[in-house]
């Protein structure tokens, strides 16, 4: 969902000193090679994705009580205090809102690709 906000902001409201389009700004990150900048996030990112599921995994498989996807990452404390009703109307009500975001995400990329590297919001 801040995929798709991030993207564009950057178009609408870009940084002083910033004068390319999103699209142009990612392939620029791409570098020669093992992605550049990109390929750091993208190895930092999967790093992290390893070693928190990990533990999950083991505690699922070894008799824990815990349901597979539930990370008991809940910072905000939005589902404390809430019946099970509640607590799975937000999951679907997020699970929704989020497949929406990745349609809009892989929309505004196609159309922001098939612009070229000067495309810019409103990506026509």
């Amino acid at each position: 969902m801040l995929a798709f906000t991030g993207f564009v902001a950057g178009d609408i409201a870009p940084l002083p000193g910033v004068n390319i389009a999103s699209i142009a700004a990612h392939d620029a990150n791409l570098g020669p090679s093992w992605g550049g900048p990109m390929g750091q996030i993208l190895g930092f990112i999967a790093l992290l994705e390893v070693l928190g599921s990990i533990p999950a995994i083991n505690y699922t498989m070894n008799g824990g009580d815990r349901v597979p996807g539930d990370y008991a990452f809940d910072p905000l404390g939005l589902l404390d205090g809430k019946s099970a009703d509640d607590v799975e109307a937000m999951k679907l009500r997020e699970l929704k809102n989020g497949r929406l975001a990745m349609l809009a995400f892989g929309g505004i990329i196609t159309q922001a690709g098939l612009g070229g590297s000067h495309a810019s919001f409103p990506y026509v």
